[in-house]
């Protein structure tokens, strides 16, 4: 991921990601609907993960399945910290035609963030579907299918202690077909 800034495949076999994928600015992930990622560690934590003290900009995340494993991993509980995918200080954000599924935390966790939009999501969670906490600001969240066992998006100020580096306000936000 390091070496490109657009990566694309059509494969629609399964990936096993045995560490968190670290992201970067200017970088373009795209795969077919039905490319499988899938959690094999034996210990909770996010498969796709953009988070740095320097602001990122610039990623897109469009399609794959995501699935964090949670209910087949020891030690996951609904009260572990897992979210699945994490994007933390960074501005210019898509995240399109993916589904997250077996999280036992957060689906998509956002904080301190500019222009966002995140469209055509399923997910299936123990915990919140898309979860934002501030500061935040310009965001588009759209037709977004599946099933939680808390809220379907979540947007706050300060969360829970340890979930976000960064609180603020949320301002400009356009939610529709949820």
């Amino acid at each position: 991921v390091n070496n490109y800034n657009y990566i694309h495949s059509e494969d629609t076999g399964t990936y096993l990601i045995q560490t968190t994928v670290g992201l970067r600015s200017n970088l373009h992930l795209k795969f077919a609907r039905n490319k499988k990622f899938k959690n094999t560690e034996i210990a909770c934590k996010n498969l796709l993960r953009a988070e740095s003290l320097t602001r990122q900009n610039n990623i897109t995340l469009d399609g794959g399945i995501w699935d964090a494993n949670g209910d087949g991993l020891p030690g996951c509980t609904p009260l572990s910290s897992t979210q699945c995918l994490r994007f933390v200080n960074l501005e210019d954000l898509e995240i399109k035609n993916v589904k997250v599924l077996n999280t036992t935390k957060y689906c998509i966790f956002v904080n301190n963030a500019t222009r966002v939009s995140i469209h055509d999501v399923f997910f299936n969670t123990h915990s919140d579907g898309i979860h934002v906490t501030g500061p935040a600001k310009n965001f588009h969240i759209k037709n977004i299918t599946g099933y939680t066992y808390d809220d379907f998006v979540a947007v706050g100020g300060p969360d829970y202690n340890g979930y976000a580096a960064y609180q603020g306000n949320c301002e400009d936000f356009i939610i529709e077909n949820i």
